[in-house]
């Protein structure tokens, strides 16, 4: 059945996940790329569909259809997409590997998402965010993400001393830490520590840290974009296996 009315119950539950307002873990995702992502993965809960057409098969997915106007009060862009769909994430679990990511504070959604694309491409899994981090489920985080955020374990809080305690160094990113090239790296089990884009690692963070890292760059640039400096730490770390 084609939805037309914006009073309908459905299509006011679709507005509430958009806007992250139900807070029960279902997100939305727009294109194809990610819908499919989703459904190879398990995790895609509705199809929505623009007008009366289904053309996209996802066998066992409940579906609705949206009139154009209410697909277009739906989505984030002005082209739309083929296809949208509400999908959810893996559970998350305390089970931790030997290499984890933490997110200190990052703010920009696109950041957060790059961030995320960047460890599934250099073999880091384990992503935990500190509570000030931007939603996952933040639009842009799951588009810039290009559905890594569907193979990884997102763990949201507030534990790095915890980790410490756990027998992971902590290494994190600083302006007044050791030059990357000039250290070594030999512990069996550490945190990588990337820090609010205006702020940088939180200041009791960094008391705890292991290893201070700072990436040398041309002196006529006083810093790099948080999520260069994570492509920069994880490709060079996932080497040295």
């Amino acid at each position: 059945m084609l939805i037309v009315s914006k009073d309908n119950s459905k299509f006011k539950r679709l507005l509430q996940i958009k806007d992250n307002k139900l807070k029960d873990g279902y997100f939305l995702i727009q294109g194809k790329d990610l819908v499919d992502l989703a459904y190879n993965n398990q995790l895609l809960d509705l199809v929505i569909y623009l007008g009366e057409s289904n053309k996209y098969s996802y066998k066992n997915v409940d579906y609705i259809n949206l009139s154009e106007s209410l697909y277009k009060k739906l989505t984030s862009y002005q082209s739309l997409p083929e296809v949208m769909a509400v999908a959810h994430l893996k559970a998350n679990t305390d089970k931790l590997s030997n290499r984890i990511i933490y997110l200190d504070g990052i703010q920009d959604p696109g950041n957060l998402g790059t961030i995320l694309r960047t460890g599934l491409a250099f073999n880091f899994r384990d992503f935990i965010l500190s509570s000030d981090c931007v939603s996952i489920y933040n639009y842009k985080v799951i588009q810039a993400s290009k559905g890594a955020i569907f193979d990884l374990n997102i763990v949201k809080k507030d534990n790095l001393l915890e980790l410490k305690k756990l027998g992971y160094a902590i290494y994190v990113t600083s302006l007044d830490g050791q030059n990357l090239s000039k250290m070594q790296f030999d512990d069996e089990k550490y945190v990588l520590v990337f820090g609010n884009e205006g702020q940088g690692v939180k200041m009791e963070n960094q008391n705890i840290a292991n290893k201070k890292i700072y990436i040398e760059i041309n002196k006529e640039i006083d810093s790099l974009n948080v999520g260069v400096s994570a492509g920069i730490l994880m490709h060079y770390l996932n080497n040295l296996k």
